[in-house]
């Protein structure tokens, strides 16, 4: 489980910006929060929330979507 607060707003940009799902350490689109697989698997309004601003409920929303898909943070790799 992810505490709330534990990721900063840089590491979840380097997040977005990265080709490696935080959830699950595979391959995702650079400026998409989870891998396909993992979106599809988060509620509606969980992937509805996943579309704030960063510092607007994004981090909030991120928190949530890792906990409700019961992973840890998987460190960014930058897209080549």
């Amino acid at each position: 489980m992810i505490e709330p607060n534990t990721l900063d707003w840089q590491q979840l940009f380097a997040s977005l910006k990265s080709t490696t799902c935080p959830a699950c350490g595979r391959f995702k689109k650079p400026m998409q929060t989870l891998c396909a697989s993992d979106y599809r698997r988060l509620s509606k309004q969980l992937k509805k929330d996943l579309y704030k601003r960063l510092g607007e409920g994004y981090e909030e929303a991120v928190h949530a979507a890792l906990n409700a898909l019961d992973a840890a943070f998987h460190k960014p790799r930058l897209a080549d």
